[in-house]
């Protein structure tokens, strides 16, 4: 059997594989979502300088309350996923309009943007977005710090 191809011989475990575990038998739904494969890349990410091991942890854990707030189980899995995007520019139109509704957002999302090349052995990836928006569930053992540089301070 092959699971996101990969041989299902070569068991991944992702980060946080319970609780994406308990968001599929609740719900009934996939997560990480039917369409997930393995990402082939560059991705964007907004991080603190210098960075961490946190500016890699999902919302869920970031800010359990919007986790409570999710209405739907495709809701629920992206919040345990790490929000990408596909481009410096998308990172931060995207940060530019979450910023708009939320001014705390550079105390608690990020000051800059980082780019990293997602490969096999980061997790498994959504597609894109029409925003190059993409949720990214970590294996265990991604490489994270050594697969992402900062680019730059978000204007």
């Amino acid at each position: 059997m092959i699971l996101f191809g990969i041989p299902q011989t070569a068991r991944i475990v992702l980060l946080f594989q319970t609780e994406v575990d308990t968001v599929s038998q609740a719900t009934g739904a996939s997560c990480p979502p039917v369409g997930a494969s393995i990402p082939n890349g560059e991705a964007w990410r907004w991080v603190f300088a210098p960075m961490s091991e946190r500016c890699f942890s999902p919302v869920a854990v970031r800010n359990p309350p919007r986790l409570s707030r999710a209405k739907d189980a495709l809701e629920q899995c992206s919040c345990w996923g790490l929000s990408m995007h596909t481009s410096a520019n998308a990172s931060i139109a995207a940060f530019k309009a979450v910023e708009a509704i939320f001014p705390r957002a550079r105390k608690t999302l990020g000051t800059h943007v980082a780019v990293g090349q997602l490969d096999g052995t980061i997790g498994i990836a959504t597609p894109p977005d029409q925003h190059g928006h993409f949720d990214l569930h970590p294996y265990k053992s991604a490489p994270f710090l050594a697969a992402f540089q900062t680019a730059g301070v978000i204007p």
